[in-house]
């Protein structure tokens, strides 16, 4: 008598979770999480000169956020925050619309 009891209460634990688990997914719409993706991003130095940004991002607004906050490395490898970030692109899908920025994506090594 006493395992049946154990038994009953463990199903009646177990239907108690279930009821809170799926109350709580029927509730709540989460967007699903986006991965990052690789990003490039065009920007001017103070000397203005154009360098290339890469960063992992969920979205072109993020990606010239983290852009913004770089430090680019000058010629003579003094680091500086970009004086303006042109353009973000997602390299497998876009290309850069400033022929500058897309010769400088070409040659460059990765």
């Amino acid at each position: 008598m006493h395992s049946s009891i154990a038994f009953s209460g463990t199903l009646a634990f177990l239907a108690f979770l279930a009821a809170v688990l799926t109350a709580g997914q029927a509730g709540a719409q989460t967007p699903p999480v986006r991965e990052p993706v690789l990003h490039v991003c065009s920007a001017t130095m103070p000397s203005g000169v154009q360098r290339l940004v890469f960063v992992e991002a969920q979205d072109k607004q993020a990606a010239r956020r983290l852009a913004d906050r770089a430090r680019l490395v000058d010629t003579a490898g003094k680091r500086l925050p970009p004086r303006s970030v042109q353009e973000c692109i997602v390299p497998a899908r876009e290309k850069f619309i400033d022929p500058k920025a897309a010769e400088l994506l070409v040659n460059t090594p990765r």
